[in-house]
């Protein structure tokens, strides 16, 4: 399969909206808003390209991270696999909308601090043995020698 992968850094335009699927994993969709800017040497001045809007998903741990560290306004870089759906438009013509399937999402340095918090993880919980469970055998210890018998 060959993905198209992008790098694409702007502005959150719509709050990021967390929901889950069946099998309760986390999906985080959000769209945000680039703009190319070009310095033009001959007037000396910086003028907008066309704003470029894409529609971003984030699926499970990603996704909650991602809910719990920005918001609308907030400028960001994502990284993922880009994708195009064609539709009609009201009026007939045929439109594009292009997506992201995220697979980093990372606040824009240039344009605010961060201070990274790694998440705890789990630890495993020991499972109890049921009460009228036969007791483990206690198997003693081997020791190998290296010397040859």
């Amino acid at each position: 399969m060959n993905d198209v992968r992008i790098t694409v850094a702007g502005n959150i335009t719509k709050e990021p909206v967390k929901r889950f699927t069946r099998d309760q994993s986390s999906v985080l969709n959000f769209s945000i808003a680039a703009t190319p800017r070009r310095f033009d040497r001959g007037t000396g001045a910086w003028s907008n390209e066309t704003t470029m809007y894409f529609d971003v998903t984030c699926w499970r741990q990603l996704a909650d991270h991602v809910h719990e560290s920005v918001t609308r306004g907030d400028r960001v870089v994502v990284v993922g696999r880009l994708n195009r759906d064609t539709y009609r438009g009201k009026d007939g013509t045929e439109r594009d909308n292009w997506s992201i399937n995220a697979d980093s999402v990372s606040v824009d340095l240039t344009f605010a601090t961060a201070k990274p918090v790694k998440p705890e993880r789990a630890q495993p919980q020991p499972v109890a043995a049921p009460a009228d469970a036969p007791a483990a055998e206690t198997v003693p210890e081997q020791r190998y020698s290296t010397e040859a018998a």
